[in-house]
């Protein structure tokens, strides 16, 4: 097969991974299992980088052509973090590029063999043929220190002598004396209660002032029989003490370390009916997102949450401050400036998570349920704090505009739910407000809205935003709700 005809079939299997990352079984787009998958990834990368090579272009270059960020153009080269899914928008800028070079440049490297496996004048590869399988690990052929790929990978690309000695050097205080006696005589029981139980010290902290293995205090604590913390407690201590770091990539593929620190928050915010709790229930009804997590789906991918998780984002952070201060929440906000993948563009967005079982336990018994776009129902919310919570909707999906040719105040509302509409335009007719047509949108198909227009919108103003204090609702959309009352006095 010939290079471009080789490079041409990418696009193809990126289709292929694209399916599969949706839930397609692996066998349906041939591959035998997670091994099939991280085979056919590998040669697609090796794909890309010798194409960009042969063009001669530079990273930066790739990323600007290609419209894709600095960051994940890093992380294709390296082979690690996350790129998937600028597969196939980078593969259609390089087979654009390949076809304009010339012919006879075409018709040289005809097999692609040649661009990813050197061989010698016999004919025969330079490279050892892999004893167990030709992918050692996700992101790594080998191993990064040792270069070796004879011992299984373990973690963060380290084989597992590599990976044995790292962690014996990390807990260990080096500075100090080597006595190999010495931790037996301080690791007794009451030195362990002390330091593990009342000071709650974690296992590396207390191997780094004994100067021994954390696998060796672990084995001291089961020997003494002292109860070792659950896995959660161990990671609720390590985000007090700011021990859980990451690292992340800037767009000119520098990187930096982020510390993971424990969120506070009212835990039992959604316990009990209130205007606040309806309000902001209604905001993550439009403007939220569910995540089970790994503890309620373990078939979930590793890079999802592992705690259930609720999130809530949008173009507006004054929403999203107002419902942290509700919510006696400390969580940062973070900002994702606009993206752009193909011919989609996505807005820059303002966004918090809270990963919390009893939260999400709370959300999901009122009605709410994971990927609830089209099929949410209006919750059983108590009469009184009906409006609440439809305030909370519209600040979230909710609209108001005055238009340019007739001059008129119109209030829309759209949600992807037919049902859900519904619901809350009988509450509404309940509430002495004129009954509403429920129209679909002809551009998407999926989602519906209802209107109000002229001396119907400072009705609405009314039901909504009487008696109701400043920190429950957008000031914005307050503002322009007020305008149509001197519209129509």
């Amino acid at each position: 097969m010939s290079s471009s005809g080789r490079f041409m079939s990418a696009s193809n299997e990126m289709g292929a991974i694209g399916k599969a990352r949706q839930g397609t079984p692996a066998n349906a787009w041939g591959c035998r299992g997670r091994w099939g998958w991280l085979k056919k990834v590998e040669s697609i990368r090796q794909s890309i980088i010798e194409r960009r090579n042969r063009l001669g272009w530079s990273n930066k270059i790739l990323a600007e052509k290609s419209n894709v960020p600095y960051s994940a153009i890093v992380r294709m080269e390296k082979g690690t973090g996350y790129w998937a899914d600028y597969f196939i928008q980078i593969d259609s800028t390089l087979n654009k590029a390949i076809k304009t070079l010339p012919i006879i440049e075409k018709k040289q490297n005809t097999d692609i063999t040649q661009f990813i496996t050197p061989t010698n004048e016999k004919g025969l590869t330079n490279r050892k043929p892999s004893k167990k399988r030709s992918v050692w690990a996700l992101h790594h052929s080998q191993c990064i220190k040792c270069g070796s790929c004879d011992k299984p990978h373990i973690s963060r690309g380290l084989c597992k002598s590599c990976y044995d000695k790292d962690i014996e050097k990390r807990h260990k205080d080096n500075e100090r004396t080597q006595n190999y006696g010495g931790s037996s005589k301080l690791l007794t029981a009451e030195y362990l209660a002390e330091n593990y139980i009342n000071q709650n010290k974690s296992l590396a902290d207390i191997a780094m002032e004994t100067n021994c293995t954390r696998q060796y205090v672990y084995k001291k604590l089961k020997t003494c029989g002292i109860l070792l913390r659950s896995k959660s407690a161990a990671r609720d201590l390590a985000l007090t003490k700011d021990k859980l770091k990451f690292e992340r990539l800037n767009d000119d593929g520098t990187s930096y370390f982020v510390s993971v620190k424990k969120i506070n928050v009212n835990e039992d915010f959604f316990s009990s009916w209130s205007s606040a709790m309806s309000y902001v229930l209604g905001v993550i009804y439009t403007d939220g997102n569910l995540d089970p997590g790994r503890i309620r789906e373990p078939w979930r991918a590793k890079s999802s949450s592992t705690i259930p998780r609720i999130s809530i984002a949008q173009k507006e952070p004054e929403l999203l401050e107002k419902v942290l201060h509700l919510m006696d929440c400390d969580a940062k906000l973070t900002f994702r400036k606009e993206m752009v993948y193909g011919k989609i563009k996505s807005g820059a967005l303002y966004q918090f998570s809270i990963s919390n079982e009893k939260l999400y336990d709370d959300v999901v018994s009122l009605g709410l349920t994971p990927n609830k776009s089209l099929s949410m129902k209006f919750p059983n919310v108590p009469d009184e704090f009906v409006r609440h919570f439809i305030r909370g909707c519209w600040d979230g999906d909710g609209s108001v505009f005055v238009d340019k040719s007739s001059r008129k105040m119109y209030a829309n509302f759209v949600s992807g739910s037919r049902d859900f509409l519904e619901a809350m335009v009988g509450k509404l007719v309940n509430a002495g407000l004129p009954d509403r047509t429920i129209h679909r949108h002809s551009h998407t198909k999926t989602s519906c809205y209802f209107r109000f227009t002229g001396f119907q919108v400072p009705i609405l103003y009314h039901y909504l935003y009487d008696n109701v204090p400043q920190t429950e609702y957008l000031e914005r959309k307050y503002n322009l709700f007020r305008l149509s009352l001197e519209m129509n006095s």
